[in-house]
């Protein structure tokens, strides 16, 4: 199942659980036919592959020729929320290479020398990126909260991501749609997202027991699974110094805090990329 599981396909499992866990005796039918939730994410993958081989819209690879611009391989990328793009050679039918967000953004700081200075601005004054206001809250979620409601958080949205933050509001660790395919490893995807998110990551008898006799949320800090963690900048930085940070971190976004640490947004290499490409 993981060897074809796609932007696509992440989508359909996160409908998927979110149906399991609002109709439980789905999820009852399923198990009593002997179908755990690996089972069942196999047949979503199953009518995922009949409608690429039908030929229907939404299943078809994003591609772009080599012949194409950069920005008609960006506006490509961007309307369809894309974070790669294969670049295709129909003729020969061979993929040469995949262009990514970072790729494109990596030349952008390279090449654009219109006005240098604008690198030199603090992202938070180009409206970059997303942050809390009184007319937009940054949905958030702790280590307490159960996992059916990090997935309602993402279905309602329509986010990527719901940042993970600790009783003072500093952020601990992100929860991306992609890691919704950790369910498939555990026996009953239903008993799953009834559990808060601190049980499914370091297991109910250590997290449960633990937070019995200590609030502190910092054991639990210090052991995130990398799939998991966060990385920030601040609402301060030049462009220059969010894409460098990009550069060398390598992950899809970056959270804004404040010079205590607490969440005050979301930046995306999709916020980049759009703000370039009208």
């Amino acid at each position: 199942v993981l060897d074809i599981l796609d932007s696509h396909s992440v989508a359909s499992w996160r409908s998927l659980v979110s149906q399991l866990c609002e109709s439980p005796h789905l999820a009852e039918s399923l198990e009593a036919a002997g179908m755990p939730a690996v089972k069942a994410a196999s047949m979503a993958a199953e009518k995922m592959l009949e409608r690429r081989e039908s030929g229907s819209s939404d299943a078809a690879l994003l591609s772009i020729n080599p012949d194409s611009s950069l920005y008609e391989a960006c506006l490509v990328l961007k309307q369809n929320s894309a974070h790669w793009l294969p670049i295709v050679d129909i003729d020969e039918q061979i993929c040469l290479g995949v262009l990514t967000h970072l790729a494109v953004l990596q030349h952008l700081v390279t090449n654009f020398v219109e006005d240098r200075r604008l690198f030199e601005q603090p992202i938070s004054s180009l409206g970059i990126g997303t942050y809390a206001s009184a007319d937009c809250e940054i949905v958030s979620a702790t280590l307490d909260t159960p996992v059916y409601k990090i997935l309602d958080m993402l279905s309602v949205n329509c986010i990527s991501c719901v940042p993970i933050v600790n009783a003072e509001g500093k952020p601990i660790a992100v929860y991306a749609r992609t890691n919704v395919i950790d369910l498939v490893s555990h026996n009953s995807v239903e008993n799953s997202l009834d559990v808060s998110l601190g049980s499914l990551i370091f297991g109910p008898d250590r997290f449960e027991g633990e937070r019995e006799s200590d609030s502190d949320d910092q054991p639990y800090e210090d052991n995130i699974p990398d799939r998991m963690r966060m990385h920030t900048c601040k609402m301060t930085d030049s462009l220059q110094e969010v894409f460098v940070k990009f550069a060398e971190v390598r992950v899809h976004r970056l959270l804004y805090v404040d010079d205590r640490g607490s969440l005050q947004g979301i930046v995306s290499l999709s916020d980049l990329l759009s703000y370039f490409v009208a």
